[in-house]
This record gives structure tokens, sequence and C-alpha cells, in this order.
């Protein structure tokens, strides 16, 4: 039976976040990370787990999001979120969504740009395997 548990979760077990840098998400402070374990790329498409954690929680309460992004990476460069999930500070998850966004121009974004360039120096060939990191 633990044998089944362990095959069927679909949350990796080894997650390293490694710090992007600190920034503002709307009106929020926060500071970001990416999962360097679980960064693909597969032709001009990348694939990878953003942490965000809020210097203050948000209006419902979040004081970390994951959120996994894909980006096409030829010029112009293009960024959708395909999941993300909602934490509060005792990391107990408060929202999550799993619908496709449609893509946004990744553009001056500082944020955005310094997160794919981050992302990029770990990034492995292949494919998604639909694991959710663990928060730290």
């Amino acid at each position: 039976m633990l044998v089944c548990l362990f095959t069927l979760s679909n949350t990796a077990f080894a997650t390293t976040w490694g710090y992007v840098g600190k920034g503002r998400a709307f009106s929020y402070n926060i500071i970001e990370y990416v999962d360097k374990d679980t960064v693909v790329k597969n032709g001009n498409k990348v694939i990878y787990w953003v942490l965000q954690i809020f210097e203050k929680p948000d209006v419902i309460g979040t004081k970390k999001e994951i959120w996994k992004c894909e980006v096409i990476t030829s010029d112009p460069r293009h960024i959708r979120t395909l999941e993300n999930y909602c934490y509060d500070a005792n990391g107990h998850e408060i929202y999550h969504d799993i619908t496709m966004g449609a893509f946004n121009p990744v553009d001056d974004n500082e944020l955005l740009n310094r997160e794919l360039a981050f992302a990029l120096k770990y990034a492995r060939e292949g494919k998604d395997d639909g694991q959710k990191p663990t928060l730290p």
C-alpha cells in the first residue's frame, strides 16, 4: 500500500529552490525562487516552477505561491501560467488553479526576465513530468 502512495503522488520529493531576487508582483513585495530540479526545455519552450514569498500576506491570505510557467524562448518571448497554488503562512493550500492561461509577452518585465534567465541556466532537454515541487 505504501508503495502505491509514492507511485501516485504528483509532488516532487527533491526540490532545489534557487534564489532569483526581490521584486514586486502587482502591489506586493516578494522574494522569488525557481526550482532548479524541474526546469525542462523542449524546442523553443521551457517549463519551470516559480516560488514567490510575499513580504506580507495578500488580500486572500497568500504568503507563498508557486507557479508553473511555460515560456516561448524565441523572440518575441511569451509566457503563460499552467498551474498555480497559493498557501497561507502555515503552508496550508488556500487556492489552486490548473487552467492554462493565454500567452503574454515578457517584454521588459525585469522580474520575468531574471527568472527566465535563471531557469535557462538549469534547463535540461526533455518533457515535463507533471510533478509539483514541495514548499521550502
